[in-house]
């Protein structure tokens, strides 16, 4: 397992700045999510280790999103903040799983993810009972992942 930072900057330094692409922290969670449930479908165990939980904007981790919180709804400056030796902790098979989801979700906008993951049953369950704006730290655990994601192939 590797840590969610880690992913964060495999994902932001996928991201060609030169051809006037940029990312956002709410795309970024989103393809995060996506990365976890992926691997744990193709891997059978979770690429890291950090909770994801699911927000009104869909699901998120805490702690990668205090880390670009300054960024608000903006582009995260992607070249100031990619840490290279993060990136190499990250095992090859790892790496593929996380591939495989840039290239089937890379190119949605973060509102496109949002309404994905909103209408996917991991994040509908979770948030069972709760008002569409209201907050929650409520966790989609791993087992509800897989079985949708399995079940969705």
């Amino acid at each position: 397992m590797v840590s969610v930072q880690a992913v964060a900057d495999y994902i932001l330094a996928s991201v060609d700045v030169s051809k006037g692409d940029s990312i956002t922290n709410l795309k970024l969670q989103k393809l995060v999510y996506y990365a976890q449930a992926w691997h744990l479908v193709s891997l059978g165990e979770p690429l890291f280790a950090e909770d994801i939980q699911a927000w009104a904007h869909g699901p998120a981790v805490y702690p990668l999103w205090k880390r670009f919180s300054d960024c608000g709804w903006h582009a995260i400056p992607t070249d100031e903040v990619v840490d290279r030796a993060l990136i190499g902790s990250i095992p090859p098979a790892s790496a593929q799983v996380i591939d495989s989801v840039l290239e089937a979700y890379s190119h949605l906008s973060a509102v496109e993810l949002e309404d994905l993951t909103h209408a996917e049953d991991p994040w509908l369950v979770t948030r069972q009972g709760l008002q569409p704006d209201e907050s929650s730290n409520r966790v989609i655990e791993h087992a509800l992942m897989t079985e949708f994601y399995v079940n969705a192939q």
